[in-house]
């Protein structure tokens, strides 16, 4: 029964999100959260997807704070669960925050961690251009222009091979500034 309130409270949330309803979306997260006594133990899977959610939604409301904690919480319980697609995709996010709020050193490990798992998968290209986009952008904020730029060139290279045109052009931008202040 708790599993089923749960749920449809999860199903609301995404519902809610996909319609763009953000703080409904947190609301029925939330709740979902409150309902399953999902302090880890009980559903330790629907947990995590719902940190998950969380994470997202708040990120979006701009509550930094709150999303790193969900994110986080939801890299280490799919950490916990074998996932390793899913604690990569959260730990990408995770380093993404931890980046635009002003602590990218601290981004390092988790940006490298999520490049390592997507580039021995051999299976995610987007996910992995994403994550060497977000790498590129935590290197030239640390003054290592030399590896930024390598790493905008390879995430160019997947953008291109995914068709994402938006990535290829700012990828593309990125390397001709770099270039023009070497």
């Amino acid at each position: 029964m708790v599993q089923r309130a749960s749920q449809s409270l999860m199903e609301q949330g995404r519902t809610a999100r996909q319609e763009r309803r953000l703080e409904d979306a947190r609301g029925f997260f939330l709740k979902a959260l409150e309902a399953c006594g999902c302090d880890d133990d009980h559903d330790p899977r629907m947990a995590a997807e719902l940190h998950a959610e969380l994470g997202y939604v708040t990120r979006v409301l701009h509550d930094e704070r709150s999303a790193e904690a969900h994110y986080r919480q939801a890299t280490e319980m799919f950490r916990a669960l074998g996932d390793s697609y899913r604690t990569a995709h959260n730990m990408r996010h995770l380093a993404d925050i931890l980046r635009e709020t002003g602590r990218p050193a601290k981004a390092a490990p988790y940006y490298n961690e999520s490049i390592e798992f997507y580039r021995k998968s051999g299976e995610y290209p987007l996910q992995l251009a994403n994550a060497i986009r977000g790498l590129a952008l935590m290197q030239g904020e640390l003054g290592d222009y030399s590896g930024s730029l390598q790493s905008w060139v390879e995430a160019r290279a997947l953008y291109l091979m995914v068709s994402v045109d938006a990535g290829v052009a700012e990828s593309k931008k990125r390397i001709d500034d770099l270039m023009a202040h070497r």
